[in-house]
């Protein structure tokens, strides 16, 4: 997560009809990570990652809430996407 927050930092190629290079630092670097059962929901911000507690996928309550976090993770990629499409 940290190289990927390096890399957004770097100018990407210009394209044909834009007038200046940009960046993707302001875009957030978010990450889940599993291990067996267990889901971790991970942010980095700036220098500081944050860390959810963890979700037990074996039992209902949290697995609702595992399937309402992917789901807003979709949608955030989605609405990233179109905010940065040429």
């Amino acid at each position: 997560m940290f190289f990927a927050q390096f890399l957004n930092g770097k100018p990407r190629p210009m394209f044909l009809f834009e007038t200046k290079s940009r960046t993707f630092a302001e875009v957030p670097i978010c990450g889940i990570y599993v291990i067996g059962r267990f889901w971790w929901f991970v942010r980095l911000i700036d220098n500081k990652y944050f860390i959810s507690n963890a979700y037990n996928s074996s039992e209902k309550e949290d697995l609702e809430f595992i399937l309402k976090m992917l789901k807003v993770q979709k949608q955030m990629i989605f609405k990233m996407s179109e905010d940065f499409s040429v």
